[in-house]
């Protein structure tokens, strides 16, 4: 769609930011939703305690609303990685810096679909994540939040388990760069993002 992006300028009209946002949000919901589905059937096969367990029953992102809090809160650090990264940012004859809007608008946009309560949650776990400037760190609070989110009840190989959870959240950052290059036309580049979510690896 944008694939204008990758050839000279790399620049974003602020016209297209408010398209860009709505067709990112969904982009990152998806990557979300299937973030749960992937997470439950990797963590049953690592455990047969959970496999067997009547009392665990996260099945949709729905599910676990606070979960979505912490993926979304994550997802918009790895949006921003990518753009910057990339060296997107706004037309030279506007002085916007186009990140920055993107990040503000895409927060603002989906904090009016979650609670009160959620929405407070995201950002506060946005501003735990962006304190820490280790990525590697980032990640292993992910994992922890996500376990504790999930509401895993406690089994006998735990470290095996969030082995597996920790190889799931490191996949979601080359998920979203692979995601947004494809979004915006850059086929090679979105095959480079792909493999590196296949082997669970940050990019």
């Amino acid at each position: 769609m944008f694939g204008w992006l990758f050839k000279k300028k790399k620049e974003i009209k602020p016209e297209d930011v408010y398209n860009i946002v709505l067709d990112t949000l969904d982009i990152l919901k998806h990557l979300r939703e299937t973030f749960v589905i992937a997470s439950v059937a990797s963590l049953k096969t690592y455990s047969p305690e959970l496999k067997k367990s009547k009392e665990w029953k996260v099945e949709t992102l729905s599910d676990v609303p606070e979960l979505e809090a912490a993926l979304f809160a994550y997802q918009i650090i790895c949006v921003t990685g990518f753009l910057i990264k990339h060296k997107i940012n706004a037309s030279n004859t506007q002085e916007v810096d186009t990140v920055n809007v993107i990040k503000e608008v895409l927060i603002k946009k989906k904090a009016v679909s979650f609670s009160d309560e959620i929405a407070k949650l995201s950002y506060s776990l946005l501003d735990k994540y962006l304190m820490e400037e280790d990525r590697k760190k980032t990640i292993q609070l992910l994992t922890d939040d996500a376990i504790k989110f999930m509401k895993i009840p406690k089994i006998t190989e735990h470290e095996r388990l969030r082995n597996g959870m920790y190889m799931t959240v490191r996949s979601m950052e080359a998920q979203v760069f692979m995601e947004l290059a494809r979004y915006f036309g850059d086929k090679k580049l979105a095959d480079k993002y792909l493999m590196q979510a296949g082997k669970g690896l940050g990019v």
